[in-house]
């Protein structure tokens, strides 16, 4: 497909438009599912649960990638994060009714290998 700069022109490769399209649902999951927000070397979680059984994802950190990762258990929210030890979590559920049972995992990087403490 061939048109001018603003013509309905979403899957031409010069003048493409999908790619937000694309992208939004990993912002929308990073910012509202996990509830991640990168502030400096911290992370800020404060998940939306939503009536889900579970969500993973990972949210990219100048330090490194920081995984998480949370599943509806009979006794509360398992919420699992993987973090490199310079980065800080802070965890700041939404839902005071929903218990959050948080298991933080640290990050050593080695070599450009990430391996688990």
């Amino acid at each position: 497909m061939e048109a001018t700069p603003g013509a309905d022109c979403r899957w031409h490769p010069i003048y493409s438009r999908c790619h937000s399209y694309a992208s939004l649902c990993g912002a929308l999951l990073q910012k509202h599912l996990l509830g991640a927000t990168v502030e400096g070397k911290t992370v800020r979680l404060s998940p939306c649960f939503a009536g889900l059984e579970q969500a993973p994802g990972v949210v990219p950190t100048a330090s490194g990638d920081v995984r998480i990762s949370w599943t509806r258990r009979p006794d509360g929210v398992l919420l699992k994060v993987a973090a490199p030890r310079a980065v800080h979590i802070r965890l700041e559920p939404q839902d005071a009714d929903t218990k959050v049972r948080p298991d933080l995992r640290r990050l050593a990087t080695m070599e450009g290998h990430t391996k688990s403490d």
